[in-house]
C-alpha cells in the first residue's frame, strides 16, 4: 500500500468509559438516554456504513402504577385519604390472580425487592405477590408476603432476595396470589417497587 492510502489513525479511542454525576445528591428520578452510533463515508464504489444503538438505564425504583401492561387497575388516592399522607398516591390494585407486568427490564445484577404497599384490616386481605419473568406463569424469582395485622392501616414496606438472577432483559410480572376463594379478593396494594443489586 503506498503512503497514502494508509488509514489515518482517529483522535477517539476505540473504548472508552463513563461515569455520570448529575444524580449524585439529587432527588430527581429519571432515565439516562445512551447513545451510540457509527458513521462513516464508504470508500470508492463501496457505500458508506451506519449504526446507531440506544440504551436505557431506569432508576431503581418503579412507580407501580407506571406499568405497561395487565389487569391490576390505577388508581390515584388523594392526600389525607390515609394517615400522614401529603401528597396525592398513584397505586396499582392487585386482587387475586390480576398481574402488572414491566417490559424489557434488565434484570442483571438485580438480586431482591423492596416495595411500599398499602395495609387496611378488612379490606386487604394480604397473600402472596410473585416476581416472575418471561410470562404470568413463567419462572419465579422471588415472592414477597403481604401480612395484614388486625390493625393495620397505612403503609408498609415489604421485601425478598430473588431465589435466582436474571441476567439481561426480560419482561418482569408481578402476580397477586391468595387461597381466598372470592375473585375480588384484594392481596396487595402497591406504591412503588425498588430494585436492589445487594
Amino acid at each position: 500500500l503506498s503512503e497514502s492510502a494508509a488509514p489515518k489513525k482517529s483522535k477517539y479511542p476505540p473504548t472508552g468509559s463513563y461515569t455520570s454525576k448529575s444524580h449524585i445528591g439529587s432527588k430527581t428520578q429519571g432515565t439516562y438516554v445512551l447513545t451510540a452510533s457509527y458513521t462513516d463515508l464508504g470508500g470508492g464504489e463501496i457505500e458508506g456504513l451506519n449504526a446507531q444503538q440506544t440504551f436505557l438505564l431506569r432508576y431503581p425504583k418503579l412507580e407501580a402504577e407506571n406499568f405497561d401492561e395487565g389487569s391490576s387497575q390505577k388508581m390515584n388516592v388523594p392526600a389525607g385519604t390515609i394517615p400522614d399522607l401529603d401528597e396525592s398516591l398513584g397505586i396499582a390494585v392487585g386482587q387475586k390472580d390480576s398481574y402488572f407486568m414491566f417490559k424489557d427490564m434488565d434484570l442483571s445484577g438485580v438480586k431482591g425487592v423492596k416495595g411500599r404497599f398499602a395495609v387496611a384490616a378488612g379490606m386487604i386481605k394480604g397473600g402472596d405477590v410473585e416476581f416472575r419473568v418471561g410470562g404470568i406463569d413463567g419462572e419465579l424469582i422471588g415472592i414477597i408476603v403481604i401480612e395484614v395485622g388486625l390493625t393495620d392501616f397505612g403503609l408498609k414496606e415489604f421485601q425478598t432476595n430473588f431465589t435466582s438472577l436474571v441476567e439481561g432483559r426480560e419482561d418482569l410480572y408481578v402476580v397477586f396470589k391468595t387461597e381466598e376463594k372470592d375473585e375480588g379478593t384484594i392481596v396487595g396494594v402497591v406504591d412503588w417497587l425498588e430494585f436492589s443489586n445487594k
